[in-house]
């Protein structure tokens, strides 16, 4: 299967879950890689390590956590669309993380 282009996030945890759900492995293989993508990691660290958290992506949560370092996560709006997904526990590791 060739690699999928992808232009948004919510679609691309949308066909995340389709692929995990169904065990397409090839299509999880690729739309992993593309998760971790400059394209998502620059612009959107902190929905990307949701998306990663929510399905059990432990190295790329590993990847956009390191990401989310570049902005101040208090800050964020309450009205973050991501933040729907993350849960309590993943959203404390990644406070602490900003706190070391």
């Amino acid at each position: 299967m060739p690699n999928p282009h992808v232009t948004n996030l919510v679609t691309l945890r949308l066909a995340l879950m389709a692929a995990q759900r169904y065990e397409v492995t090839s299509a999880i293989e690729g739309l992993r890689s593309w998760l971790v993508t400059s394209t998502f990691l620059e612009t959107d660290p902190l929905g990307v390590y949701a998306i990663a958290c929510e399905l059990g992506l432990t190295e790329e949560a590993k990847a956009a956590s390191r990401a989310t370092l570049a902005f101040d996560i208090l800050a964020i709006s309450l009205d973050t669309p991501c933040l729907e997904n993350l849960t309590a526990k993943d959203f404390l590791r990644l406070i602490r993380l900003h706190q070391t």
